[in-house]
């Protein structure tokens, strides 16, 4: 099995992909990096592969493993939900017109780019803290942005509540949800990502 790691060849003990992907974790790990990409005969390993990979003897195949300064990734991954959250504003006051105008289905469907760019937003702030091993109220906030884990409290509350009013079919208090209360959150939202982006550029 050829093994190579960032184009360097890598010793593995046996010829299966177990072995490489440990090899290989180690490896970067001891570099301060991570493995973000491992193309099997170029073809991106299924995340089954990843999670429990097979002890099966592969010794023709070429495994490819490419690694990324975990800092600089989640810097890039926060700077992207914070560009995304300022078009949700957009998209989200867009609904909340509609609503008002009574054009109720033509809003509704706006929803899931809404639900789809917050929940990148949290799970971006959350899998970074965990890849760098943070405590979420120990990374820094901007001003008016408020502790990110009272933030992540506080968003939760608002799209349960914007749910609710689906169930409920009040539109008026939906349409108030995206155009006052969702449109705060995502100002500090962004705030808050781009602190923390400043913060693991510095």
């Amino acid at each position: 099995m050829n093994v190579t790691l960032d184009d360097r060849p890598l010793g593995i003990l046996q010829p299966t992909l177990a072995h490489a992907l440990e090899a290989a974790r180690r490896d970067a790990g001891g570099r301060g990096r991570v493995i973000v990409e491992a193309l099997l005969d170029g073809r991106p390993l299924a995340d089954r592969q990843l999670s429990a990979p097979d002890s099966e003897p592969r010794p023709a195949s070429e495994l490819r493993f490419t690694s990324a300064d975990p800092r600089a990734l989640v810097r890039d991954g926060l700077r992207d939900a914070a560009e995304a959250l300022d078009r949700v504003r957009d998209t989200q006051r867009r609904a909340a017109e509609l609503l008002q105008c009574g054009r109720v289905t033509e809003a509704i469907r706006e929803l899931p780019e809404v639900l789809s760019a917050w929940e990148a937003a949290r799970t971006m702030l959350a899998d970074g803290c965990s890849l760098l091993s943070l405590d979420v109220d120990a990374i820094p906030s901007s001003d008016g942005a408020g502790r990110p884990g009272a933030r992540a409290s506080s968003l939760g509350a608002h799209l349960r509540a914007a749910t609710s009013a689906v169930g409920a079919q009040d539109w008026a208090r939906l349409a108030d949800l995206l155009a006052y209360d969702l449109d705060q959150e995502a100002e500090r939202w962004r705030s808050l990502l781009e602190s923390f982006a400043r913060s693991l550029a510095a």
